[in-house]
């Protein structure tokens, strides 16, 4: 039953790799014909056309490269329909994902909501004042974010937030590694006029650490253009560290009303979220205490249980 529908994947996935070399190979074809009538004709000199090889290589890689993602895209969209047509269980880790999958893919099952949990090592640590004396966290109060740092996480905005009207003179720290996208943080920071000290990367961190950074931030800011979960938010939540959330549908579900919300890609919104909570110390131990109690609801051994009796319902005779 199973052979038939992986022999046809394995054809277009074939038939996808072999379209790609034949266009990489006919778009290097052209970048030569281009460089020898330029040197014939005098439009490309000696010295550069002599580099034309290595230029033909990388055209072909990149255009390779591009056609590889596309390919391996399609593939994905192959594989989520037919998983769509005939998996038995579907899981996914809030209702916001399974509302979005149902609108792209027709879903025999109804998908299953599983959360995510707090990892079992982050929490303070006693050596947490030495931690910080070597992480260099301001002691005069400071914002942080945790995310990998790509366009869809919304670092942008916070940002372009930062060096707005109303928002708290505060340096803003990211945890994180670097992901898609080529962003230059701190060329941005630059050029919305904020000075080198209000932005500054600590690259990624390791549990205690992490632990360190969220627990002594006057907020933790999560613009996200999209989320499936939203783990950051959960993380800075069990510690008690109130948060700044965008209105992705995710993040607003896992947050539980325990956050301030506003609109996602509006700078304006959150720099006057922002300079609110930093002003009133009444509200950051509310959301803090709302927090620690939302994300008391959420735990990995929750997640395995839950799976397991998915799972064993599945196998039952």
């Amino acid at each position: 039953m199973m052979g038939r529908p992986r022999t046809r994947q394995r054809l277009l996935s074939g038939l996808a790799l072999g379209l790609l070399a034949l266009i990489a190979e006919l778009a290097g074809r052209s970048l030569t014909h281009r460089l020898d009538v330029g040197r014939s004709v005098g439009h490309v000199s000696y010295a550069h056309a002599d580099y034309y090889p290595f230029l033909l290589a990388g055209v072909k890689i990149a255009v390779a490269l591009m056609l590889a993602r596309l390919a391996w895209r399609v593939a994905k969209a192959h594989a989520a329909a037919r998983a769509a047509r005939e998996a038995d269980l579907v899981v996914v880790p809030t209702e916001a994902v399974a509302t979005e999958l149902a609108e792209l893919l027709p879903l025999r099952p109804r998908p299953l909501v599983v959360g995510e949990g707090v990892s079992a090592g982050l929490v303070v640590p006693p050596d947490a004042d030495q931690r910080a004396a070597r992480l260099r966290l301001p002691t005069g109060g400071y914002l942080a974010t945790l995310a990998t740092l790509e366009p869809r996480k919304g670092l942008d905005v916070a940002i372009a937030a930062l060096a707005r009207p109303g928002a708290p003179a505060l340096p803003l720290l990211v945890a994180g590694q670097p992901g898609w996208g080529g962003l230059d943080l701190p060329g941005a920071a630059a050029a919305r006029g904020l000075a080198p000290d209000r932005l500054r990367l600590l690259g990624r961190l390791d549990d205690a650490d992490l632990a360190v950074l969220l627990s002594r931030a006057i907020a933790v800011v999560l613009p996200s253009r999209a989320e499936g979960f939203g783990l950051p938010l959960l993380e800075a939540m069990s510690l008690g560290t109130p948060t700044v959330i965008a209105d992705a549908p995710a993040l607003v579900e896992v947050a539980g009303g325990a956050a301030l919300v506003v609109p996602r890609e509006d700078a304006a919104a959150l720099a006057a979220a922002l300079g609110r909570l930093a002003a009133d110390a009444s509200l950051r131990g509310g959301l803090a205490a709302a927090g620690r109690r939302r994300a008391a609801a959420y735990s990995w051994d929750d997640a395995a249980r839950r799976l397991w009796t998915a799972y064993a319902e599945l196998l039952a005779p």
